[in-house]
């Protein structure tokens, strides 16, 4: 594609005129008076564009440096449609220069995905910005400084548009530049790679994300000078990414560090401590091995003490964590208490109000099912039924469809009327459970 005028005359300037013009450019873009309405571009950008293209691509790739500059002067006063027909003239040389690096062509092509977004051109926009990520993903070389800003610019555009897997492209191109910095900021650091671990993740790319997971938790051990603040981020985020692609142990490794990382410093308290401790502790509760749970216990314990000291306790995240704890204590063996945590729970659950109520209409009725299971397998069912009677209600409120959890629903409330000696009503409510999972068989009333 040629990018010059092909109607241009003999008095058109040669490459030798791109820096004087560039020069006349970045005059006017540096007067406002001269440049409103972009007028005063049109002598010296005009020339720029009549340039020969193959005079340009012969010559040093100084020169379509310059036009790149020009552009970039034309973009900060808006005038796009300069800056347009500008960097698509100074892309198009460089695409084609035999002395252009691999990575040059990127900063224009975000820079003219920058133009198009503020002129409001969102196709061209998305062309260019994905133009730029494909071109840093057949790399042979690394990344510059210029060019990974210029890729981070184009995060939030990605995020905006859902773009999980350009978001990768990104991180992955950059992430190895930010790991060879000596000088950087360790905090930068480790901030990279956790946002790398999460657009990973959240892309599905789980073996990708797995391989990410095994750098970041070796960074944090060898980067001492990084805050705890960040490195309990980063290991936050490790975790996460585990869980969501089922890797429990690496999660816990990633969540031991941070406690550890926690206990030692001065954020042993903080929200995302809290937040640490209260996922271990769940991992210690599905494991189930005696010394974990106890540690758990007291996980459980110190995140509630950092929700209610930061005044959450009208939350689900507090009912919850009481539930949580609850189901610890009864596999701890300590009954009183856990009778008294699952209490609360429903308690707290039963307190909210508004919209956190509204969300939290799901964890309501989970809880009100681990309540009332307990209390059938401490043979108390005469206090399971109200509490299971009541998940059943939310069930069917929040899921009518979904006839899986309504019959699990029905059929926990048969079993506590089978254990409190109901058996009419057990029955019955087993009826209705094979019903709700199986309409077709027909074999009860439905009831229930």
């Amino acid at each position: 594609m040629r990018t010059d005028d092909p109607s241009r005359g003999p008095t058109s300037p040669g490459v030798e005129h791109t820096a004087e013009l560039k020069s006349q450019v970045l005059a006017v873009t540096a007067d406002p008076a001269s440049a409103e309405l972009g007028g005063g571009l049109d002598r010296p950008v005009g020339a720029l564009l009549t340039i020969d293209d193959d005079a340009l691509i012969a010559a040093d790739p100084v020169h379509a440096r310059h036009i790149l500059d020009a552009a970039a002067g034309a973009a900060q006063i808006g005038a796009f449609a300069h800056a347009e027909r500008l960097l698509l003239k100074g892309l198009n040389v460089l695409l084609r220069h035999p002395l252009a690096t691999e990575r040059e062509p990127i900063v224009p092509m975000v820079n003219l995905a920058l133009v198009y977004d503020a002129a409001g051109h969102a196709e061209p926009r998305d062309r260019a910005a994905n133009a730029a990520v494909a071109h840093a993903a057949g790399l042979t070389e690394p990344l510059d400084g210029p060019t990974a800003h210029a890729l981070l610019a184009l995060v939030g555009h990605f995020e905006r548009a859902g773009d999980r897997e350009r978001l990768v492209g990104v991180y992955r191109a950059v992430h190895p530049y930010v790991l060879s910095l000596v000088s950087i900021d360790p905090n930068v650091r480790l901030a990279t790679t956790g946002k790398y671990i999460q657009a990973l993740t959240a892309a599905g790319r789980f073996a990708d994300a797995a391989d990410a997971i095994g750098t970041a938790l070796e960074a944090v051990a060898l980067d001492a000078s990084a805050t705890a603040r960040w490195r309990l981020r980063l290991l936050l985020e490790c975790a996460t990414a585990a869980d969501r692609a089922g890797d429990a142990a690496t999660a816990v490794d990633a969540l031991r560090r941070g406690r550890d990382v926690a206990l030692d410093s001065v954020h042993a308290d903080s929200d995302l401590a809290g937040i640490l401790y209260h996922n271990l502790a769940g991992h210690y509760l599905r494991r189930g091995a005696a010394d974990e749970l106890a540690e758990a216990r007291d996980l459980m314990t110190r995140s509630l003490g950092i929700v209610r000291h930061n005044g959450r306790t009208a939350s689900a995240e507090y009912a919850g964590g009481h539930g949580q704890l609850a189901a610890i204590l009864d596999a701890l063996g300590e009954e009183t208490a856990a009778t008294e945590a699952y209490a609360e729970c429903v308690r707290l659950f039963d307190a909210l109000q508004g919209p956190e109520r509204e969300r939290a209409r799901g964890e309501h009725a989970a809880f009100l099912r681990d309540a009332g299971l307990f209390h059938v397998r401490r043979a108390s069912a005469p206090a399971a039924i109200p509490l299971l009677t009541r998940a059943l209600a939310l069930r069917r409120e929040l899921s009518p469809g979904d006839t899986t959890a309504v019959a699990d629903a029905l059929s926990d409330l048969a079993t506590a009327h089978f254990e409190s000696g109901d058996l009419a009503a057990a029955a019955r409510l087993h009826r209705a459970a094979i019903d709700t999972r199986n309409p077709a068989l027909g074999l009860g009333s439905g009831a229930g």
